[in-house]
């Protein structure tokens, strides 16, 4: 995912915002291992990729991976304080009413972990 915001000062509602695990609005990107919209620039490229295993009928693990680059400049984009990167795996259940997640993560850019907790369907 690539999204890019021109000009001298952006407005804050055409930057880019990274982080989270839901999906709320297009210039707010999922990230694992990222609090929700924890950075901001006019320009992201991010790649994700997910591997799900089933453990039992309705339970199964993933693996979520993301990588990524974040810069408010092009002159910014070899800096390494614009790389990325988050992992996280995650416990699934797939409920009557939705799945019940629960995913441990973390990032390049915080020290501690961060749980996230998704119950149910994403109603966009």
């Amino acid at each position: 995912m690539a999204y890019s915001a021109f000009g001298d000062s952006v407005p804050y509602p055409y930057r880019s915002y990274i982080g989270g695990l839901g999906y709320y609005h297009k210039s707010i990107i999922p990230f694992v291992g990222m609090s929700y919209m924890e950075r901001a620039s006019s320009h992201a490229m991010i790649a994700r990729a997910d591997l799900q295993y089933r453990l039992r009928t309705n339970q199964y693990l993933i693996l979520k991976l993301n990588v990524g680059k974040s810069f408010n400049a092009f002159s910014q984009f070899s800096n390494k304080s614009s790389n990325l990167a988050g992992l996280g795996l995650t416990y699934g259940y797939s409920s009557p009413v939705g799945p019940v997640e629960v995913t441990l993560m973390g990032s390049t850019t915080s020290k501690r972990p961060i749980i996230f907790v998704n119950l149910g369907y994403w109603i966009r």
